[in-house]
């Protein structure tokens, strides 16, 4: 008498390849290239899961997503005219310990802010304000490096 087949050994008997894999006892070429194939998935996991926490260190994604959508906020309230001061602190050290140019790491384009504070493109974001974006760095009293950003019409 056979009994009937669960939805669990139509699985385990498609992963194997064969019909009853207790009968089989020479095995099947079949097997060896499900074993390699899973095996080449499993480093494919490892590698982005190791390529994400290596990109995560430091928070760098985290403030680069940050500030560049906030500064694009920012531009997007503003007036023509307007002067924006912007504590950036937080990213002075990601800058330094990464080698970016002070000028690389915030940058404004063609609509779009880009922030960058790894050795990766930056995150960059769009604001709707037709506007021209002039950038400029300076430490404060207490240490702390401030974005200057002044707003102009865009000619």
């Amino acid at each position: 008498m056979r009994r009937s087949l669960t939805s669990l050994d139509v699985l385990a008997m498609s992963l194997m390849g064969n019909e009853n894999m207790w009968q089989n006892k020479k095995g099947s070429g079949d097997e060896i290239y499900s074993t390699i194939f899973l095996a080449v998935i499993a480093v494919a996991v490892i590698l982005a899961l190791a390529f994400f926490i290596t990109r995560a260190q430091g928070n760098a994604s985290y403030y680069e997503q940050y500030y560049a959508k906030q500064i694009a906020l920012l531009i997007d309230y503003s007036k023509p005219g307007s002067e924006i001061k912007i504590n950036i602190h937080d990213t002075d050290s990601l800058i330094k310990k990464n080698n970016i140019p002070l000028g690389e790491a915030f940058s404004f384009e063609g609509n779009k802010v880009r922030v960058k504070l790894s050795n990766s493109l930056g995150y960059e974001f769009s604001y709707f304000s037709d506007v021209k974006i002039t950038k400029a760095f300076e430490y404060d009293d207490n240490g702390s490096l401030i974005l200057n950003l002044i707003v102009e019409e865009n000619k």
